[in-house]
């Protein structure tokens, strides 16, 4: 098995400054030991979100390519309401008003 790792350096996605990479993962298929691609797998990762933008997973041999992306990034506050307390939350309940599977409740 033979792993060709390639720096794609930087480009722009969604926007955002993203580093690519690419991997190649070749196997020995044929009897005169010619090495066909098995798996590529590339990545571009934004260091500013610590997040993968845009990944491809390319499987020659099956003719199956694979593609994953963030997509619509915006770069704002979240709503508030995301991060309310719900107003029915209890600060560490009495163990009669945890509720366990299978009781009826009080």
């Amino acid at each position: 098995m033979n792993v060709k790792v390639e720096d794609l350096g930087l480009d722009q996605i969604e926007g955002l400054s993203a580093h690519g990479y690419r991997i190649t993962v070749s196997e020995t298929v044929h009897a005169d030991g010619e090495r066909t691609a098995a798996r590529i797998h590339e990545f571009w990762v934004s260091d500013d979100l610590s997040a993968t933008l845009l990944e491809i997973r390319d499987l020659p041999e099956k003719k199956v390519k694979m593609r994953s992306s963030l997509i619509h990034i915006k770069r704002e506050e979240p709503d508030a309401s995301l991060f309310k307390i719900p107003a029915d939350y209890k600060i560490n309940p009495r163990p009669e008003e945890i509720p366990c599977p299978g009781q009826p409740r009080p």
